[in-house]
């Protein structure tokens, strides 16, 4: 979420002003156009990496733990999602080479993402 309002912030501090030099408006619009592209770049990549899928690569049952591999990237350990977290406690570890779907609130890849079971 912080990386979105970085990149809203970077927008606004470039908006033209509607009192500049027409020759200067025109620089500045194509100044613009271009973080603009940078901004939807960036904006794709995070909703890109939001969801993803890849395969159990290491558990740690006493913790809880698993760690994924999708492409290149391993992630750090994650939590795995879990049918009920309360007094009463119930979940099944994920398996090695298991499928899963990787959530990452914020589309930022780091440690603290989720994971189910995809097939």
């Amino acid at each position: 979420m912080q990386e979105i309002l970085a990149f809203i912030l970077y927008f606004i501090s470039f908006v033209p002003s509607l009192t500049q030099n027409p020759s200067h408006a025109a620089r500045a619009r194509r100044q613009h156009t271009g973080r603009m592209n940078i901004l939807i770049a960036g904006l794709k990549r995070l909703l890109a990496n939001i969801i993803r899928i890849g395969i159990v690569s290491d558990v740690d049952l006493a913790n809880g733990l698993c760690r994924v591999k999708m492409g290149n990237l391993k992630t750090d350990w994650l939590n795995w999602l879990t049918l009920r977290a309360g007094r009463v406690r119930f979940w099944s570890a994920p398996s090695l080479g298991e499928q899963v779907m990787v959530i990452s609130i914020g589309g930022v890849q780091r440690g603290g993402d989720w994971t189910e079971g995809v097939k």
